[in-house]
């Protein structure tokens, strides 16, 4: 099963690699990867083919567990760990019946894997963009990727009313207006506290910082294969994941709005062409319930009930496999 992937951002996407202090100012940075171009090293946007990966996994894992506790299955924290996570590193190499068991039992073990238990059968690429809009820098010195762009955000105090909310900040003058104002209130509450007299009341700013984020209208392509040989039961269940993340908002959702995405997913033949099995598209009366649309092919639809029928019958042994696998020794 050789799929390619490619999602457009209908609104801002954001895939938080970690932090930065950008000219004094504490800023959430967007994940990139580096490439050299006309002879210098050139930043640019990406999303984690990790990242995606681990979405798909936590899709399934909680499809089969609220499946499990429907028909009453008790699933202890070690075994929830095991099937959304993996589980940690107390699980060791398997002999190969046992591998082979908890494959036949679990497509998620077989698929993404258990600890080093199991090596996980699937691979998903970073996703890049099919444009990376280089524009070179003022100064000449180097090129930068115009598809990131940066957003400012307050968190503050609403003095008049007394209720706190997020804002913006619009402009730089604003944010003068509010370091001189400051200013003076650090100083009276400095003279206050030397003198005795009541508190001054400290000015509203609680956090104020900048995230980056990859603008709308940009395209990434990426792709998802296999290690080893799928099942019919694995190939189904790794459709219906798929379908149910056209639903899903892509990286960091904490800006409401951020990580809607329109998706093209083609099946792989061997050669030049290439078949859509699943496209979704933006519902205009509302972004966040995305239209899909499913393409499957007869082959493909029998994976599906191989795996819906599966789904139907799991018993514990399914669901329980800590019960199989071998504890590391320390």
């Amino acid at each position: 099963m050789d799929l390619k992937v490619q999602f457009s951002t209908v609104t801002p996407l954001l895939q938080i690699e970690g932090s930065d202090t950008k000219n004094g100012v504490p800023t959430v940075t967007q994940k990139r990867k580096e490439e050299v171009y006309n002879g210098v090293v050139v930043k640019y946007p990406s999303y984690s083919g990790n990242g995606f990966r681990g979405l798909l996994h936590r899709i399934v894992a909680d499809l089969v567990m609220q499946k499990a506790l429907f028909k009453g299955i008790k699933i202890d924290a070690t075994n929830f760990h095991l099937l959304s996570a993996g589980g940690g590193s107390n699980y060791q190499s398997q002999d190969l019946a046992v591998e082979l068991k908890i494959r036949d039992l679990n497509p998620i073990a077989s698929v993404f894997g258990l600890s080093l238990a199991v090596e996980g059968k699937l691979m998903v690429s970073d996703f890049e963009p099919t444009d990376k809009m280089y524009k070179e820098r003022k100064d000449k010195s180097s090129y930068y990727s115009d598809l990131v762009k940066t957003a400012t955000y307050i968190k503050k105090d609403e003095l008049i009313d007394g209720k706190t909310g997020y804002g913006r900040i619009l402009s730089l003058e604003d944010l003068i207006a509010y370091n001189e104002e400051n200013e003076i209130v650090q100083e009276q509450r400095k003279d206050a506290r030397d003198t005795g007299e009541d508190k001054v009341q400290k000015l509203g700013i609680k956090a104020y910082n900048k995230r980056e984020y990859v603008v709308t209208g940009a395209t990434f392509n990426g792709f998802i294969g296999a290690k080893k040989e799928l099942t019919d039961i694995e190939k189904g269940m790794i459709l219906v994941g798929l379908e149910a993340i056209t639903k899903k908002q892509l990286g960091s959702t904490h800006n409401l709005g951020y990580g809607v995405v329109n998706y093209i997913i083609s099946q792989e033949d061997g050669s030049d062409s290439q078949r859509e099995v699943i496209v979704s598209s933006t519902n205009e009366r509302n972004i966040f319930n995305p239209l899909t649309d499913t393409r499957y092919s007869n082959e493909e639809k029998g994976y599906i009930k191989a795996f819906n029928d599966w789904l139907e019958n799991i018993t514990e042994e399914n669901i329980l496999l800590s019960n199989i696998l071998v504890i590391k020794k320390k």
